[in-house]
C-alpha cells in the first residue's frame, strides 16, 4: 500500500483512504517472505528477465537529452542498466526501469516546490535523499529550481554516477552531492566533523522517494530524526514509500542482516510526530497495475505518499545573542544544535500549554530580572545575610528568572518557584537539561485563588506565609483581570516575613483600564497606569512603593508624542488608512488640474492674498503673467496644483515622518497588537480599487486639461500608481490566487506585468552580480535605470520560456504569459483611447512612466551597494538582514505598508506586511524611502551620503 507522506520541520502527512488487503493475499506475502529468508543474500527479483521499455518511457529522457532517435536510446538506457546490474545491488524499481520517469511529478507537494524555487530565496535547499538516478531532481531543474541549490544524496555515488551516464551530462550538472546514509549518526550530526554537518537546518525541502521501505524499523527511526536535524525551521518532508494495512516486517534489507518494515499510515504518521515534525499528512493510495513493490503478488501493494511533514516555522529567527544564556548555562556551544533543541522544546509547548505571546517570541531566553534596578542588591544579599532569605519567583514560567539567580549566587536551597501548574516548569527542566541535577523547591497554584495563599493551616502553601524575603513577579499582572490583580497583590503581601520586598515588572499603560481577555477567554485583562497600581500596592499594606513606567519596543508605537496620537487614534489596521492619502491627494491633483486657477483665483480673494504677494517674487511673477498672457498663467497655475500628489509622497510624507518619529510597534497580529489579518488584506483592495477610480478619472478629465497641466497631472497619478505597485508586491508575495491575479491587475496600470515573474527572480538572486534589480557600488540611478528595465524584462520572458518549455508547450502559444504582459496593458490604453480620446492615452502612457522610473528610483535605493560573499563551498551566502536597507519611520511605514522593513520581507517573503519587524541590526538609511529617492535624483549628493555607510559595513568583520 504505497503512503504519500509530507512533513515540516515541524512535520506534517495528509488524511489517509487505504484499501484493504486480503487476507489471502497477506498470505501470499508472507508465504514470499519466508523464501526470501531462505535465500538472504538473493534478491527475490534477481531472475526476473527486463521487459519491454515503451516510448512514453523514454520521453522524459528524449527531452532531457535532446536525443529523439528512440531506437538509440531503448540501447543506450539497455547499456547502462547492465552496467548496474552487473555492479550494483538492483532494486526491483531498478529491474523494472522506474528510474525513466520522475514520479516526483506525482506527488501533490511537487508544485508548491516548483512555486517558491522559481520566487524565493536563492539558498533555499532541495535536498533529495536516495536519488538513485537522479531522475527526480533532475526534473525539478528542469521545471525552473536554481540548479546551485539542489543536493543529491544516496548511500555510495555509485547509482548517480550511472545517472550521469544514463541521462548524459557528465562536466555541466553542477548540483552538490552528499553520499552517506541518513540512518548514520556519523553521516548526519550536529559535530562539524559529520560528512553532512554543513546541511544541518539549512535544507528546506527533503524528497525521500522509495527509500522508508527498504529499511529495518530501526534505520527508519533513524533516517526521520535525521531528516528533521536536517531541515530548517518551516523546511518540509515529504516523499512516498512502500506500506501496508497493518505494519509489519517484510523482506530482508540489501545487507542480508536485517527484515524491511513497511509502515501503515498510522504507525508511520506516529513515527513522523515523535521526531518532532508538525502537520503530518499521510495519504495511502493503491498503485497503478504492475506500479507496486517487485516481488508482493498482484493488488498486494501499497503506497504511503508523505503529502507534507513540516517543521514548524516559528514567528522570528533566533539570535545568537539570545542563545546566549542558555548556552552559558547548559554548556552547550554547538548554536546550530541549540537552536534546534530550543525550537523543538518551543513546539512541544505549542502542542500543549496556552502560549502567551511571549513565549510565542522566545522571550523565555533570556532572564530579564538582571534589568531590574533592585536585582543587585538581592545578589549582594545572598551572599552575605544569613542563609533563611527565602526568594520565590511567582509565574516562573520555564524558570529562566530562577536560574540566573542562581548562576549570580543564590543559594539554590532558599529559591522557591511557583506557576499555576507544572506544565512551564518541566519543559524549562527539558529546556535547560536540568532535570536530575536542579533542587529548587517548588508550589504549584495561583496566588490569586484564596484557596492556595492563606492564613488557615491547610492552604497549599501554608508554611511559606510570613517567611519570603523576596518576592519577584515578572510579567504577571498584566494576564490577570482586575479582581485576580487585588487578590495576587493582598496574598503577596501576605507571604512576604516583615521587611520583606516585592519586586518586579509587568505591562501596562498610561491610562489604566481593561486590555484584551485572559487566557480563560471568561474576562478582561487589566492593565495598570503607575498611579494605580501604586495605589493597590498601597492598599494591601506596602510602604515605600515605587512604581517606574519604561517604553519597550513591542508595546509602543512611537518615539513621539505626535506619533503616540496618530498610533492611538488609528489602532491595527486603521493605521494604515494613512495610504489612502496617497489616492486622494491624486484626486485632487485631477481637481487641481482642471479648476487650480479658478480654486486660488477664489482664495485670493477671500483672503486678501494681493496684498501679500506684493512682497513674494514667485506671486508676483504668476500675477504678471496672468496680466500679460491669461491663459498660460491659468495653466502654470493648473499645473502647480495638479502636482498635489507629488508634494503628498514626497513633502507631507518625510515631514510626518521627522514629526512623528519612528516605528516602534512589533509584528502585529503576530504580538496579539492589530486586528485580524482580514482587515490589512482588506485595505490594500480598498487602495487599490480608491487608485483605479482616481486614474479613470484622470483619463476622463485629460480632453479638458492644458498640456502644461496634464503634465503635473501625469507626475502626480504616476506617483500614486508607484504605490500602488506596492500594493502589487504585497500581494504578489500571497499564496492566494485572487491576490496574484489582482496584483497583475495592478501591475498592468503601469505596464509591467513581467514584473511578477522578474521580482521572484530578484528574491533568489539579490545582492549579486546576476541581480539586474540590486544597484551596485558607485553606480548612479540614471546607469541603473536602463539596466534594471532591461534586465528586469530578460528575466521575466526568460522564466516564462523555462515554464513552457518544462510544460512541453511552444514558446510561440496562447499559453505564453508575455502575450498577456503585452496585451492586457494595451487593451487598457485602447479602451481608454476609445472614451476619452489622444490626451487619455497620453497621460496614461505618461503616469506609467512615471510609476516604472519611482519603482526602480525604490529597488536602486533598497539594496544600493550591498554584496553577498562567496562561501566556501562556491555558492553565495545566504541572504540576511545585511543585504538591504531599511527605514524604520512611522508615518511612511502606514503609507508605504511597512515596505521599508526591507530586510525582514527578503528573510519572510511570505509574511504580510503588518507583521514585518524592525531589525535594528540591519542596514538602516539616513532618511526614509520617499527622502532617499529625491535624494537618488543628484548623484554627486547620494555618493557623498550613501557610499560611506557602504564602506562601513563592507569592513564589519
Amino acid at each position: 500500500m504505497p503512503h504519500n507522506f509530507g512533513a515540516q520541520s515541524h512535520n506534517t502527512i495528509l488524511p489517509i483512504s487505504s484499501e484493504f488487503l486480503s487476507r489471502r493475499r497477506q498470505a501470499a506475502c508472507e508465504q514470499l517472505m519466508a523464501e526470501v529468508e531462505a535465500k538472504p543474500h538473493k534478491a527475490p527479483y534477481a531472475d526476473l528477465p527486463p521487459r519491454d521499455i515503451t516510448n512514453e518511457e523514454l520521453q522524459f529522457l528524449s527531452d532531457y537529452t535532446g536525443e529523439h532517435d528512440l531506437v538509440a536510446l531503448r540501447k543506450h538506457v539497455l547499456h547502462v542498466w547492465h552496467a548496474v546490474k552487473a555492479k550494483c545491488w538492483t532494486f526491483g524499481c531498478i529491474q523494472v526501469f522506474r528510474f525513466l520517469q520522475p514520479k516526483i511529478v506525482d506527488h501533490p507537494f511537487f508544485p508548491s516546490v516548483v512555486e517558491a524555487g522559481r520566487s524565493a530565496d536563492a539558498n533555499q535547499l532541495f535536498m533529495d535523499v536516495g536519488c538513485c538516478f537522479g531522475q527526480e531532481l533532475r526534473k525539478l531543474i528542469l521545471d525552473g529550481y536554481p540548479e546551485a541549490c539542489v543536493v543529491a544524496s544516496d548511500l555510495t555515488p555509485d547509482y548517480w554516477n550511472f545517472g550521469l551516464e544514463l541521462f548524459k551530462d557528465k562536466g555541466r550538472l553542477r548540483v552538490r552531492t552528499a553520499f552517506g546514509s541518513l540512518t548514520d549518526l556519523a553521516f548526519v550530526s550536529k559535530r562539524p566533523d559529520a560528512a553532512a554537518a554543513a546541511l544541518v537546518g539549512a535544507v528546506t525541502y527533503l524528497w525521500a522517494g522509495a527509500v522508508l521501505h527498504v529499511l529495518s524499523k530501526g534505520d527508519a527511526e533513524r533516517f526521520v530524526a535525521s531528516a528533521h536535524i536536517l531541515l530548517a525551521p518551516g523546511g518540509v518532508f515529504f516523499g512516498s514509500t512502500g506500506g501496508s494495512e497493518e505494519a509489519g516486517e517484510w523482506w530482508l534489507t540489501p545487507d542480508g542482516q536485517r527484515k524491511r518494515y513497511l509502515h501503515s499510515p498510522g504507525t508511520l504518521t506516529a513515527l513522523l510526530e515523535s521526531a518532532g515534525f508538525s502537520d503530518v499528512e499521510v495519504q495511502s493510495y493503491r498503485p497503478e497495475e504492475g506500479s507496486g513493490v517487485l516481488g508482493q503478488p498482484a493488488g498486494v501493494a501499497s503506497d504511503l505518499a508523505i503529502l507534507k511533514v513540516k517543521v514548524e516555522a516559528p514567528p522570528r529567527e533566533l539570535t545568537d545573542d539570545e542563545l546566549k544564556f542558555l548556552s552559558d548555562y547548559t554548556g552547550e556551544r554547538d548554536l546550530v544544535a541549540l537552536r534546534q533543541h530550543v525550537l523543538r522544546v518551543w513546539r512541544d509547548v505549542k502542542a500543549k500549554c496556552w502560549t502567551f505571546k511571549c513565549i510565542q517570541c522566545f522571550r523565555f531566553l533570556q532572564p530579564r530580572i538582571g534589568d531590574h534596578p533592585f536585582y543587585g542588591v538581592i545578589v549582594e544579599a545572598s551572599r552575605s545575610a544569613h542563609a533563611n532569605q527565602v526568594f520565590m519567583d511567582v509565574g516562573c514560567c520555564f524558570g529562566q528568572e530562577t536560574r540566573k539567580l542562581m548562576v549570580d549566587g543564590y543559594p539554590e536551597a532558599n529559591i522557591i518557584a511557583n506557576d499555576i501548574t507544572p506544565d512551564y516548569w518541566n519543559f524549562g527542566s527539558q529546556l535547560f537539561k536540568d532535570q536530575e541535577r536542579l533542587r529548587v523547591r517548588t508550589a504549584f497554584g495561583s496566588l490569586a485563588d484564596p484557596a492556595f495563599v492563606s492564613g488557615r493551616p491547610d492552604a497549599a502553601v501554608a508554611a511559606l506565609v510570613g517567611t519570603v524575603t523576596y518576592l519577584w513577579a515578572g510579567a504577571v499582572l498584566h494576564v490577570l483581570c482586575k479582581p485576580d490583580t487585588e487578590r495576587f497583590v493582598a496574598a503577596a503581601h501576605l507571604l512576604l516575613a516583615p521587611g520583606g520586598v516585592f519586586f518586579g515588572s509587568t505591562g501596562g499603560a498610561e491610562e489604566a483600564g481593561e486590555g484584551w481577555r485572559t487566557p480563560d477567554g471568561k474576562s478582561q485583562r487589566y492593565l495598570h497606569s503607575p498611579a494605580t497600581l501604586t495605589a493597590l500596592l498601597e492598599s494591601v499594606g506596602f510602604t515605600g512603593v515605587e512604581v517606574q513606567a519604561r517604553r519597550r519596543g513591542c508595546g509602543i508605537a512611537s518615539e513621539t508624542g505626535l506619533g503616540h496620537v496618530f498610533v492611538s487614534l488609528f489602532p491595527g489596521p486603521l493605521r494604515y488608512t494613512a495610504s489612502l492619502l496617497m489616492p486622494l491627494s491624486a484626486l485632487l491633483s485631477v481637481v487641481g488640474a482642471l479648476y487650480g486657477h479658478h480654486v486660488v483665483g477664489y482664495l485670493a480673494g477671500v483672503l486678501n492674498l494681493a496684498q501679500m504677494a506684493e512682497a513674494l517674487p514667485p506671486a508676483q511673477l504668476v500675477a504678471q503673467l496672468f496680466a500679460t498672457h491669461p491663459t498660460t498663467g491659468a495653466a502654470v497655475l493648473d499645473a502647480a496644483c495638479a502636482l498635489a500628489g507629488v508634494a503628498f509622497a514626497f513633502v507631507v510624507m518625510p515631514a510626518g515622518d521627522v514629526l512623528m518619529g519612528r516605528d516602534l510597534q512589533g509584528s502585529e497580529t503576530m504580538e496579539g497588537l492589530g486586528g485580524p489579518q482580514g482587515g490589512y488584506r482588506a485595505l490594500l483592495y480598498a487602495f487599490s480599487a480608491v487608485h483605479w477610480a482616481v486614474l479613470l478619472a484622470g483619463c476622463a478629465a485629460a480632453p479638458h486639461v492644458h498640456p502644461l497641466a496634464l503634465m503635473g497631472l501625469a507626475a502626480s497619478l504616476g506617483t500614486g500608481t508607484s504605490l500602488m505597485l506596492t500594493v502589487a508586491h504585497e500581494l504578489l508575495h500571497s499564496p492566494r490566487a485572487l491576490d496574484k491575479a489582482m496584483c497583475n491587475l495592478l501591475l498592468s496600470a503601469a505596464g509591467y506585468m513581467h514584473w511578477s515573474c522578474s521580482h521572484l527572480a530578484h528574491h533568489r538572486k539579490v545582492a549579486t552580480p546576476a541581480d539586474a534589480q540590486s544597484a551596485r557600488l558607485g553606480e548612479s540611478l540614471y546607469a541603473f535605470l536602463p539596466r534594471s528595465v532591461t534586465g528586469s524584462l530578460r528575466e521575466g520572458v526568460s522564466m516564462e520560456a523555462a515554464r513552457l518549455a518544462a510544460r512541453r508547450l511552444p514558446f510561440l502559444s496562447l499559453h505564453n504569459r508575455v502575450l498577456t504582459w503585452v496585451a492586457a496593458p494595451a487593451a487598457l490604453l485602447t479602451t481608454v483611447g476609445a472614451l476619452w480620446g489622444t490626451p487619455a492615452v497620453a497621460l496614461g502612457v505618461a503616469q506609467a512612466v512615471v510609476a516604472v522610473f519611482l519603482l526602480e528610483d525604490v529597488n536602486y535605493v533598497e539594496h544600493y551597494g550591498l554584496t553577498r560573499a562567496h562561501a566556501a563551498s562556491g555558492m553565495y551566502v545566504r541572504q540576511d538582514v545585511q543585504h538591504s536597507w531599511n527605514a524604520n519611520w512611522l508615518f511612511s511605514n502606514a503609507c508605504l505598508f511597512r515596505l521599508q522593513r526591507h530586510s525582514d520581507h527578503h528573510a519572510h517573503a511570505a509574511r504580510p506586511y503588518q507583521d514585518l519587524r524592525d531589525m535594528p541590526n540591519a542596514p538602516q538609511l539616513p532618511a526614509s524611502y520617499p527622502a532617499m529617492l529625491i535624494l537618488a535624483l543628484v548623484p554627486p549628493l547620494w555618493s557623498a551620503v550613501m557610499d560611506s555607510r557602504v564602506a562601513a559595513l563592507h569592513s564589519k568583520p
